[in-house]
């Protein structure tokens, strides 16, 4: 199966010649990206009910909507705030990728990403004329508070959280859950390249994955099929802006509180679900050439690793997974 036009922003792009072969498809703007839905059954309309999900979902985890109960959470005191279960599973999954990626996944880099430039939508970023705050260490996740029977959640004092890092892959995978409870036989979600495929293709179907260069954001670093499963591409190429003549980007290294320094442009996770797809690949680019492969042999998910240099480093199995 060939999924024919490049449709997301970021990081990777689908080649689909859907119609024909009875899927629908739906493509639009949430979470600061490109999505493209697809699925395959009787029933088309399970897109817009799609769509409803995502947007609901975004105004649940944004930190750029101010009445968001992320945001809310962010503006908590010592009493914490009630979440719902999604959200309380959300948090609880990015505290424990703290703890299983040596802090190197961090939802606590909210205010460093604020510090470094990036304190509203990306489309409204431009560039800054003065000085940037100097970074500082993110406060780590040990001092979150949980209560899971009555679901409240309570930040320590000056603790303030981001889910960017893991809200696009947690969306895909409860809307590619969503469909097939709902009917559809085969479903696709991606959001800027996090993207999930769950059900069962019709025989020998997969979908071609062309994997955005880092280095040279007109051509492809490689191509994957994927049939069933998850990938996501955490990469410098695409969030970045400028303060004070130095370019900055959106993910942090937790230690310094600082954009990543780390040696490595890009990694690309292929794994069960895009939850851990996105979190491994953000963790592997903070950790470097010297530790990110290590971590993610560790997981055992197939990966790319590219470096500031264009140099490849394969993970795992993924030479199966390249066309």
């Amino acid at each position: 199966m060939a999924l024919g036009q490049p449709v997301t922003e970021d990081e990777s792009s689908l080649d689909p010649a859907l119609g024909s072969i009875g899927w629908a498809e739906l493509r639009f703007r949430a979470m600061g990206t490109d999505v493209h839905l697809a699925v395959l059954g009787d029933d088309p309309t399970l897109l817009i009910d799609a769509r409803r999900r995502i947007d609901e979902l975004e105004q649940r985890w944004s930190r750029f909507l101010p009445d968001s109960l992320l945001s809310r959470l962010n503006r908590s005191d010592e009493r914490g705030l009630l979440v719902d279960l999604e959200t309380y599973d959300l948090l609880t999954t990015a505290i424990e990728a703290w703890h299983g990626t040596a802090h190197r996944f961090d939802p606590t880099v909210h205010d460093a990403v604020v510090r470094a430039g990036y304190d509203r939508t990306f489309d409204q970023i431009g560039t800054g004329s003065g000085p940037a705050p100097d970074p500082v260490p993110t406060p780590g996740c040990e001092g979150i508070q949980r209560d899971p029977d009555l679901l409240r959640v309570t930040l320590p004092p000056g603790t303030h959280l981001d889910l960017g890092g893991i809200g696009k892959g947690r969306t895909a995978d409860l809307v590619a859950d969503d469909l097939l409870r709902a009917g559809a036989r085969s479903a696709l979600v991606n959001l800027g390249g996090d993207l999930r495929i769950a059900g069962e293709l019709p025989a020998g179907g997969e979908f071609t994955i062309a994997i955005e260069d880092p280095l040279d954001l007109h051509g492809s670093a490689t191509v994957v099929r994927l049939g069933a499963g998850a990938l996501a591409t955490s990469s410098r190429a695409r969030r970045r802006w400028t303060v004070d003549g130095e370019e900055r980007h959106h993910l942090i290294d937790p230690t310094t509180g600082a954009p990543a320094r780390s040696g490595v442009a890009a990694v690309t996770v292929i794994a069960d679900e895009a939850t851990r797809a996105e979190i491994l690949a953000k963790a592997a680019l903070v950790a470097g050439l010297d530790e990110g492969p290590t971590l993610l042999e560790d997981a055992e998910v197939a990966a790319l690793v590219i470096d500031d240099d264009g140099g490849r480093h394969r993970v795992g199995d993924v030479a199966e997974y390249e066309a």
